[in-house]
């Protein structure tokens, strides 16, 4: 029992940190709050030296010498301050993202692509990566009409849980838990809904090893399979930073729809090969917006082990990694 009070005592007290910490941002004019999150970022990368180094060596098996050492260094700097902004835009966007006003913040390429996608009646399966500020894209991607349906993990706090869920889902979009998800997106699809899913994690277990920057890397299957059961078309798309305070600009491209044949492992295959491509067309044009920290390629195709720890310092022999400027 009194094991009980005492979590749920920290948990209240995590809450309540966490709500005056929102608090104290909101009402800081935007400009500042921005500059505090680059401050931020800048600060995190100079302590996480971990995930800098998976950040170098992800840079070098997926770049090589075509980029030096200094460039992927710059790189890795932008991750860091993309992350920083990204927590301060989360903490303002419920006073600036309006229903009647939000196209003045977030510019939209493509719309047309959605509106075709959706015109075929059979769902849509929207996908994308952690690129820029991606609960940002899901949140454009639902003001334009196509309330998605995310998937998520409930956190360990119920209450913290709670207050980000309402965050969420402010403006209609909506969260299905991870347990079960697959059985309610298919729902969802065959109503007509439309599904929202990032596919640039490392799979763990029961992945499609499909090439990214020539290298095999396990991708989440459950899109495709989707794909495959539904008809329904793949919508890819991004979002980028833009110049000046809170701008964004969304890019969707046409959909994706591979033919069905009696192969059934092999349409996974196509179809998961032919959105990770896309995936790999928007790194590779904003490098610095991707999350290069996580270990994308650390689960291998079976007899073959992690061969890209290749140490970007053996590239340069008594190079300092991320020098404080």
């Amino acid at each position: 029992m009194g094991s009980r009070k005492k979590r749920k005592r920290s948990r209240f007290f995590v809450y309540s940190s966490v709500r005056l910490f929102v608090g104290v941002f909101s009402s800081i004019p935007l400009p500042i709050t921005l500059l505090m999150g680059r401050f931020v970022g800048w600060a995190v990368r100079l302590a996480d030296r971990r995930h800098r180094l998976v950040a170098m060596e992800n840079l070098d098996a997926a770049y090589g010498d075509s980029l030096s050492v200094s460039e992927k260094e710059r790189i890795i700097e932008g991750i860091y301050r993309n992350l920083g902004m990204i927590l301060v835009e989360l903490i303002k966007t419920p006073s600036l993202i309006r229903r009647e006003s939000w196209r003045e913040r977030i510019h939209v390429d493509g719309e047309e692509h959605a509106r075709e996608a959706a015109a075929l009646g059979r769902g849509v399966l929207f996908i994308s990566g952690h690129l820029g500020n991606w609960e940002l894209l899901g949140l454009g991607i639902t003001l334009l009409g196509y309330p998605l349906h995310g998937m998520a993990r409930p956190l360990d706090n119920p209450m913290l849980d709670r207050f980000l869920l309402r965050s969420r889902t402010r403006y209609g979009q909506k969260i299905v838990p991870q347990a079960g998800s697959f059985v309610s997106f298919l729902r969802i699809l065959r109503r007509g809904g439309f599904v929202g899913i990032l596919v640039d994690q490392n799979q763990k277990e029961g992945g499609v090893f499909v090439d990214f920057f020539g290298r095999q890397a396990a991708t989440i299957r459950t899109v495709a399979a989707l794909h495959r059961r539904t008809g329904a078309p793949i919508v890819t798309g991004y979002i980028r930073r833009e110049p000046g305070t809170f701008r964004h600009r969304i890019r969707i491209d046409p959909a994706i729809i591979i033919e069905r044949t009696g192969d059934s492992e092999g349409d996974i295959r196509r179809t998961t090969q032919a959105f990770t491509s896309r995936i790999e067309e928007y790194v590779r044009e904003t490098p610095d917006h991707w999350l290069w920290l996580h270990r994308r390629w650390k689960t291998r195709p079976a007899g073959e082990g992690w061969s890209a720890r290749r140490s970007w310092k053996t590239r340069r022999k008594g190079a300092r990694p991320l020098q404080s400027t």
